[in-house]
């Protein structure tokens, strides 16, 4: 908008679709749920992804806190302990995100050549593997992750046949976030997780569409 450097419109700006322009598309539909307080609302894009731009401590407190290692959500251990919020908060991070995203991604994609699209699921997200129950709503989140992405795939297909795109789980990787669950599960470096995950996209085919792979290149049941 060329009255309000703050709006964004994807359908504006199809001459030249940046992932700064994808960024833009995401702001406007979740900035109410990730900037409560209207912090950036004098502040653009451009701005930010300007190299003379300055973060205030104010700035970096929110990115601080924003990145905690639980965002404040604790994973249910019985679907009594569930609450709207709650689940709803799982679900804007975890799939409309994610969907928003995808739904702007295909016109990024070249149409006569190989491209891949990988989305970081869970592996918690599978029915089929749920054996102990718990983590109501990032189950939940993830499994509808699992089906938009799924969706996704079927669509670009149609219109980019050399594509594929999956959802993957990178494991259990060593943050603050998982360091609880450590003792229990095998884990990984940060580094190590990512060298993995790359060689995962790097091996996936066209035909391997609308998939869900693990770290180590094997099949997760949906």
């Amino acid at each position: 908008d060329p009255n309000n450097q703050l709006k964004f419109s994807m359908d504006a700006q199809d001459i030249n679709w940046t992932a700064k322009t994808i960024l833009g598309g995401i702001y406007i539909q979740q900035k109410s749920y990730w900037d409560p307080n209207g912090l950036f609302d004098n502040i653009t894009f451009d701005q930010i992804l300007n190299r003379s731009f300055k973060e205030t401590d104010e700035l970096s407190n929110w990115f601080n806190d924003f990145n905690h290692a639980d965002n404040g959500y604790k994973p249910e251990k019985t679907i009594r302990a569930i609450s709207a919020n709650g689940m709803a908060e799982q679900m804007q991070i975890n799939a409309i995100g994610p969907a928003v995203i995808l739904s702007n991604i295909s016109r990024l994609l070249a149409k006569d050549c190989k491209s891949r699209v990988a989305v970081l699921s869970a592996r918690v997200g599978s029915i089929g593997d749920n054996r102990l129950g718990g983590w109501i709503s990032y189950r939940a989140a993830k499994a509808a992750l699992n089906q938009i992405v799924h969706t996704a795939s079927i669509e670009f297909a149609r219109s980019h046949p050399q594509s594929a795109c999956f959802s993957l789980h990178p494991g259990t990787v060593e943050t603050p976030l998982t360091k609880q669950f450590i003792i229990t599960h095998k884990s990984q470096l940060p580094s190590a997780t990512a060298v993995s995950l790359f060689n995962v996209i790097e091996s996936i085919e066209a035909k391997d569409t609308g998939c869900f792979f693990d770290q180590n290149g094997l099949s997760v049941a949906w």
